[in-house]
């Protein structure tokens, strides 16, 4: 498929930013969550916004023609899945419209001793946690669920195309119409999504054995086939061939993160690196404990979507490191549009090559952002750009 020029023109900033190569202005990369669904001038319920896909569609176009960032990393589909888990009959997502909140309770639909039976043979635990997740599930609501779920990436697959297309925007996460992979260190699925984070904690001795058995498993079977069948693949509209998410390593000693994660990331890394292509982390939380585990990558290689971390004392552990971040919510909530400003120019004279703008957080909750505070740094930024 052949792209615009302005596209193309934008996709080449982002591989150069990566590759720590002057351009003509900086990136902003846009890490704004349900805060969209707040600022949309059509009032529409948070549990509305997540589940219609005219509504996201709606609010996420209004977004971008008003702030014109240069990507998205979220286009009001990170929470999507929940009609699927709602036409299952349960869900351990809340949605309350008048504390305008989502939360998701940490839980354990897998069992501590199920680990080793998981290495040998995940279909039959995925089937006994897919049941205890959604009990006395019926053939009809199944059926319903397939099919949520299969308009769910029709949508998905809908919205990217549709910003690179219409407003020549680099997609993010990989997808069945952005081609690339999207990986991760094993355990995080165990942390995320079956375990969670209280007792995947206390697996790591209690289970210590078991649970590096189907970490391996995972590795080998699904990940690593995954990602290298990615970087084999052609071009892709994302600005990076893969993506990883980090959150999991926040609740780690440094021991724990050599023994459970690292072994698993670094090959995935290194892969990546030897391929010739780049690699897009996100990583919540965190990250300067383990800085020095990724400062002797090549540069050209590898960004960092950062949290909590100060760009500029970071950026001295990892020289070779694409940065993106640095605004804080707490300038964007509760400062002025001259300190914003003000904060921008400051990054940029700090960090020069290698830097997008980004928020340091998931924007999510309406005091995390005033629209007269982006909008100044979205006009310095396009004042930039003439």
């Amino acid at each position: 498929m052949e792209y615009s020029k302005e596209y193309n023109d934008n996709l080449k900033r982002f591989n150069d930013v990566i590759n720590f190569k002057p351009i003509d202005r900086t990136l902003h990369f846009s890490n704004f969550y349900t805060w969209k669904v707040f600022d949309c001038d059509t009032r529409y319920k948070l549990s509305e916004a997540m589940v219609d896909f005219d509504k996201i569609e709606h609010l996420q176009c209004e977004f971008h023609e008003r702030y014109r960032f240069d990507t998205h990393m979220d286009y009001g589909t990170r929470n999507t899945a929940i009609g699927t888990s709602l036409a299952l009959g349960s869900s351990h997502y809340v949605i309350d419209d008048n504390a305008e909140v989502i939360n998701f309770y940490d839980h354990a639909i897998m069992e501590g001793d199920e680990y080793e039976e998981f290495s040998k043979d995940p279909e039959r635990v995925h089937w006994r946690i897919f049941q205890r997740k959604h009990p006395g599930v019926t053939k009809g609501q199944v059926v319903k669920a397939i099919m949520r779920n299969i308009e769910n990436g029709e949508f998905q697959n809908h919205i990217v195309n549709k910003f690179v297309t219409k407003y020549n925007c680099p997609g993010v996460l990989p997808n069945n119409s952005s081609v690339g992979a999207l990986v991760q260190s094993p355990i995080e699925r165990f942390g995320k999504y079956y375990r969670g984070i209280r007792e995947m904690s206390m697996d790591l001795r209690r289970h210590k054995k078991e649970l590096l058995m189907a970490c391996d498993a995972i590795h080998e079977k699904e990940a690593l086939p995954t990602l290298r069948a990615a970087l084999k693949s052609g071009s892709s509209v994302c600005f990076s061939d893969t993506f990883c998410g980090l959150l999991v390593h926040a609740t780690m000693s440094l021991d724990q993160w050599e023994e459970f994660y690292w072994p698993y990331l670094k090959q995935y890394f290194d892969e990546v690196v030897a391929a010739g292509k780049t690699i897009n982390v996100y990583s919540e939380n965190s990250i300067s404990r383990f800085a020095k585990y990724f400062k002797d990558y090549p540069k050209g290689h590898i960004a960092f979507i950062i949290e909590l971390d100060d760009l500029i004392e970071l950026r001295k552990e990892l020289p070779n490191v694409c940065l993106i971040g640095g605004m804080t919510s707490e300038l964007l909530g509760y400062g002025t549009p001259q300190q914003c400003i003000d904060r921008v120019k400051r990054l940029e004279d700090n960090l020069k090559e290698g830097f997008i703008l980004s928020q340091d957080k998931m924007v999510s909750f309406r005091q995390d952002c005033k629209r007269e505070n982006l909008l100044a740094i979205s006009e310095y930024l396009q004042g930039s750009r003439k």
